[in-house]
Protein backbone atom coordinates (compact mmCIF):
# COMPACT_ATOMS: atom_id res chain seq x y z
CA UNK A 1 0.00 0.00 0.00
CA UNK A 2 2.95 2.37 0.50
CA UNK A 3 4.20 1.97 -2.43
CA UNK A 4 1.16 2.50 -4.62
CA UNK A 5 0.70 5.72 -2.63
CA UNK A 6 4.13 6.71 -3.63
CA UNK A 7 3.68 6.01 -6.80
CA UNK A 8 0.28 8.17 -6.83
CA UNK A 9 1.93 11.06 -5.07
CA UNK A 10 5.30 11.20 -7.23
CA UNK A 11 2.23 10.98 -10.25
CA UNK A 12 0.82 14.04 -9.00
CA UNK A 13 3.98 15.83 -8.52
CA UNK A 14 4.59 15.57 -11.82
CA UNK A 15 1.32 16.59 -13.09
CA UNK A 16 1.60 19.69 -11.26
CA UNK A 17 4.97 20.78 -11.46
CA UNK A 18 5.48 23.83 -13.72
CA UNK A 19 6.60 22.90 -17.32
CA UNK A 20 8.51 25.57 -17.97
CA UNK A 21 11.24 28.00 -16.50
CA UNK A 22 11.29 32.05 -16.67
CA UNK A 23 14.63 33.43 -17.16
CA UNK A 24 15.46 37.49 -17.38
CA UNK A 25 11.51 37.48 -18.03
CA UNK A 26 11.90 35.41 -21.35
CA UNK A 27 9.74 31.65 -20.90
CA UNK A 28 12.01 28.33 -21.55
CA UNK A 29 11.58 24.70 -21.55
CA UNK A 30 12.11 22.04 -19.28
CA UNK A 31 15.55 21.66 -18.19
CA UNK A 32 15.25 18.07 -18.93
CA UNK A 33 14.12 19.12 -22.41
CA UNK A 34 17.03 21.09 -23.67
CA UNK A 35 18.69 19.24 -26.69
CA UNK A 36 22.14 19.16 -28.28
CA UNK A 37 23.67 20.18 -25.07
CA UNK A 38 23.86 18.60 -21.20
CA UNK A 39 25.36 22.33 -20.45
CA UNK A 40 22.05 23.65 -21.20
CA UNK A 41 20.26 22.53 -17.99
CA UNK A 42 21.65 25.83 -17.10
CA UNK A 43 19.11 28.35 -17.36
CA UNK A 44 21.73 31.31 -18.19
CA UNK A 45 23.85 28.91 -20.86
CA UNK A 46 20.27 28.54 -22.75
CA UNK A 47 19.20 31.59 -22.77
CA UNK A 48 22.37 33.04 -23.72
CA UNK A 49 22.50 30.59 -26.43
CA UNK A 50 18.71 31.85 -27.84
CA UNK A 51 20.43 35.01 -27.91
CA UNK A 52 22.96 34.01 -29.90
CA UNK A 53 20.20 32.59 -32.41
CA UNK A 54 18.75 35.76 -32.74
CA UNK A 55 21.56 37.28 -33.94
CA UNK A 56 22.37 34.71 -36.27
CA UNK A 57 19.37 35.47 -37.71
CA UNK A 58 19.14 39.04 -38.03
CA UNK A 59 22.71 39.62 -38.59
CA UNK A 60 23.74 36.59 -40.40
CA UNK A 61 21.02 35.76 -42.54
CA UNK A 62 19.11 38.87 -42.40
CA UNK A 63 15.68 37.98 -41.24
CA UNK A 64 13.48 41.11 -40.90
CA UNK A 65 9.30 41.09 -40.34
CA UNK A 66 9.13 40.07 -43.71
CA UNK A 67 10.82 36.54 -43.55
CA UNK A 68 9.51 33.64 -44.19
CA UNK A 69 11.03 30.93 -41.98
CA UNK A 70 11.11 27.16 -41.85
CA UNK A 71 13.21 25.38 -39.30
CA UNK A 72 13.50 21.77 -39.92
CA UNK A 73 14.05 20.24 -36.41
CA UNK A 74 13.03 22.79 -34.21
CA UNK A 75 13.17 20.40 -30.72
CA UNK A 76 11.36 22.94 -27.79
CA UNK A 77 11.99 26.27 -29.56
CA UNK A 78 15.25 27.01 -28.72
CA UNK A 79 15.84 29.48 -32.06
CA UNK A 80 12.64 30.19 -32.23
CA UNK A 81 12.85 32.04 -28.35
CA UNK A 82 15.79 33.68 -29.83
CA UNK A 83 14.58 35.00 -32.65
CA UNK A 84 11.33 36.74 -31.44
CA UNK A 85 13.38 38.53 -29.08
CA UNK A 86 14.54 40.16 -31.90
CA UNK A 87 11.28 40.10 -34.64
CA UNK A 88 8.43 39.68 -32.52
CA UNK A 89 6.28 39.85 -35.36
CA UNK A 90 7.72 37.16 -37.77
CA UNK A 91 6.15 34.36 -39.73
CA UNK A 92 7.67 30.75 -38.45
CA UNK A 93 7.27 27.22 -39.37
CA UNK A 94 9.00 25.08 -36.90
CA UNK A 95 8.69 21.10 -37.57
CA UNK A 96 9.70 18.19 -35.63
CA UNK A 97 10.03 14.31 -35.34
CA UNK A 98 8.80 14.83 -31.89
CA UNK A 99 5.60 15.03 -30.83
CA UNK A 100 6.30 15.81 -27.25
CA UNK A 101 8.52 18.63 -28.42
CA UNK A 102 5.75 20.16 -30.99
CA UNK A 103 3.21 20.07 -27.83
CA UNK A 104 4.67 21.87 -25.83
CA UNK A 105 5.92 24.64 -28.35
CA UNK A 106 2.21 24.78 -29.56
CA UNK A 107 1.41 25.61 -25.66
CA UNK A 108 4.00 27.04 -24.63
CA UNK A 109 5.42 29.58 -27.67
CA UNK A 110 2.85 29.88 -30.12
CA UNK A 111 0.54 31.85 -27.87
CA UNK A 112 -2.17 31.97 -30.47
CA UNK A 113 -0.11 33.94 -32.67
CA UNK A 114 -1.51 32.38 -36.45
CA UNK A 115 1.90 33.85 -37.43
CA UNK A 116 4.14 30.70 -35.14
CA UNK A 117 3.29 27.59 -36.21
CA UNK A 118 4.52 24.17 -35.05
CA UNK A 119 3.95 20.95 -37.25
CA UNK A 120 4.57 17.33 -36.01
CA UNK A 121 6.11 16.13 -38.69
CA UNK A 122 6.60 11.75 -38.56
CA UNK A 123 9.52 11.17 -40.49
CA UNK A 124 11.11 8.00 -39.95
CA UNK A 125 14.53 8.00 -38.67
CA UNK A 126 16.82 5.03 -37.43
CA UNK A 127 17.97 7.01 -34.56
CA UNK A 128 15.34 9.67 -33.46
CA UNK A 129 11.82 7.86 -35.01
CA UNK A 130 12.55 4.57 -35.98
CA UNK A 131 8.61 4.01 -36.34
CA UNK A 132 7.97 6.85 -38.37
CA UNK A 133 5.42 6.59 -41.23
CA UNK A 134 7.12 8.99 -43.46
CA UNK A 135 9.71 7.24 -45.43
CA UNK A 136 12.97 9.06 -46.93
CA UNK A 137 12.57 7.87 -50.58
CA UNK A 138 12.86 9.14 -54.14
CA UNK A 139 9.04 10.29 -53.56
CA UNK A 140 9.48 12.74 -50.38
CA UNK A 141 8.44 15.93 -49.97
CA UNK A 142 7.76 18.28 -46.62
CA UNK A 143 3.91 19.22 -47.17
CA UNK A 144 4.71 22.88 -48.37
CA UNK A 145 4.02 25.18 -51.13
CA UNK A 146 7.16 25.60 -53.40
CA UNK A 147 8.68 28.72 -53.39
CA UNK A 148 6.88 29.80 -50.69
CA UNK A 149 9.86 30.35 -47.99
CA UNK A 150 12.53 33.15 -47.38
CA UNK A 151 14.73 31.13 -45.31
CA UNK A 152 14.95 27.09 -44.11
CA UNK A 153 16.79 26.68 -41.26
CA UNK A 154 18.33 23.16 -40.33
CA UNK A 155 20.77 23.05 -37.30
CA UNK A 156 21.80 19.25 -35.90
CA UNK A 157 19.46 17.69 -38.95
CA UNK A 158 22.30 16.58 -41.44
CA UNK A 159 24.81 14.95 -39.21
CA UNK A 160 22.23 12.49 -39.03
CA UNK A 161 21.72 11.44 -42.88
CA UNK A 162 23.81 9.37 -45.22
CA UNK A 163 24.68 10.97 -48.34
CA UNK A 164 22.07 9.57 -50.70
CA UNK A 165 19.60 11.42 -47.96
CA UNK A 166 21.20 14.65 -47.74
CA UNK A 167 20.54 14.73 -51.24
CA UNK A 168 17.13 13.96 -50.73
CA UNK A 169 16.88 16.69 -48.61
CA UNK A 170 18.73 19.95 -50.14
CA UNK A 171 16.29 19.06 -53.27
CA UNK A 172 13.03 19.69 -51.52
CA UNK A 173 14.72 22.68 -49.46
CA UNK A 174 15.60 23.96 -53.12
CA UNK A 175 12.05 23.51 -53.95
CA UNK A 176 10.61 25.01 -50.85
CA UNK A 177 12.80 28.38 -51.28
CA UNK A 178 12.27 31.40 -53.36
CA UNK A 179 14.91 32.28 -55.67
CA UNK A 180 17.71 34.65 -53.67
CA UNK A 181 16.50 32.02 -51.08
CA UNK A 182 18.96 31.45 -47.93
CA UNK A 183 19.58 28.33 -46.23
CA UNK A 184 21.09 27.84 -43.11
CA UNK A 185 22.92 23.95 -42.17
CA UNK A 186 25.39 22.10 -40.08
CA UNK A 187 27.29 19.39 -40.90
CA UNK A 188 29.98 17.10 -39.39
CA UNK A 189 32.68 18.27 -42.23
CA UNK A 190 36.88 17.77 -42.75
CA UNK A 191 39.28 17.34 -44.57
CA UNK A 192 41.24 14.32 -46.03
CA UNK A 193 38.46 12.19 -44.64
CA UNK A 194 36.34 9.52 -46.51
CA UNK A 195 33.94 10.62 -48.40
CA UNK A 196 31.22 9.76 -46.23
CA UNK A 197 31.37 7.87 -42.99
CA UNK A 198 28.65 6.69 -40.14
CA UNK A 199 30.37 7.36 -36.87
CA UNK A 200 33.82 7.53 -37.57
CA UNK A 201 36.33 5.50 -35.11
CA UNK A 202 37.91 8.50 -32.41
CA UNK A 203 35.89 11.27 -33.67
CA UNK A 204 34.97 14.00 -31.04
CA UNK A 205 32.94 11.92 -28.99
CA UNK A 206 31.86 7.91 -28.17
CA UNK A 207 29.04 6.35 -29.85
CA UNK A 208 25.97 4.78 -28.67
CA UNK A 209 23.14 5.23 -31.65
CA UNK A 210 23.04 4.32 -35.00
CA UNK A 211 23.78 7.59 -37.19
CA UNK A 212 24.55 9.67 -34.22
CA UNK A 213 27.16 11.23 -36.19
CA UNK A 214 27.40 11.06 -39.96
CA UNK A 215 31.17 13.16 -41.20
CA UNK A 216 31.36 14.25 -44.64
CA UNK A 217 35.04 14.63 -46.80
CA UNK A 218 34.46 18.99 -47.20
CA UNK A 219 34.56 19.18 -50.98
CA UNK A 220 32.96 15.84 -51.56
CA UNK A 221 30.07 17.62 -49.48
CA UNK A 222 30.30 20.56 -50.97
CA UNK A 223 29.70 19.55 -54.04
CA UNK A 224 26.35 17.56 -52.97
CA UNK A 225 25.38 21.15 -52.12
CA UNK A 226 26.56 22.74 -55.38
CA UNK A 227 24.51 19.74 -57.45
CA UNK A 228 20.97 20.93 -55.83
CA UNK A 229 21.61 24.79 -57.14
CA UNK A 230 23.12 26.41 -54.07
CA UNK A 231 25.61 29.05 -53.59
CA UNK A 232 27.97 28.79 -50.50
CA UNK A 233 28.28 32.15 -49.11
CA UNK A 234 30.28 31.53 -45.98
CA UNK A 235 31.51 28.15 -44.38
CA UNK A 236 32.88 28.00 -40.43
CA UNK A 237 34.36 25.06 -39.29
CA UNK A 238 33.41 23.86 -35.84
CA UNK A 239 31.58 26.66 -34.93
CA UNK A 240 28.32 25.39 -34.16
CA UNK A 241 27.40 23.03 -30.86
CA UNK A 242 29.33 19.49 -30.73
CA UNK A 243 31.46 21.17 -33.13
CA UNK A 244 29.99 20.82 -36.34
CA UNK A 245 30.09 23.28 -38.94
CA UNK A 246 28.09 26.00 -40.03
CA UNK A 247 27.06 26.63 -43.73
CA UNK A 248 25.53 29.51 -44.79
CA UNK A 249 23.80 29.16 -48.40
CA UNK A 250 21.69 31.03 -51.17
CA UNK A 251 19.22 29.18 -53.48
CA UNK A 252 20.48 30.12 -57.19
CA UNK A 253 18.61 27.77 -59.45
Amino acid sequence: MRELWSKLAGSIKRRLRKNYHIYKGVLLPPRDSRYLREAYRSDKLFYESTVMEGIKFTQRLGVTDKTRILEIGCTTGRSFIGLVQKVPDIYYIGIDINQWNIDWCKKYLAKENPNYNFHYFDLKHVMYNPNGKIEMNENFRFPYETGYFDLVYATGVIPNYIDSEVLILLKDFNRMLKIGGRLFLTSFVEEDVPDMEENPENYLMTFTYPRQIVRYEKNFFEKLISEQGFRIDSFEHRTEIDFQSAYYLTKIS
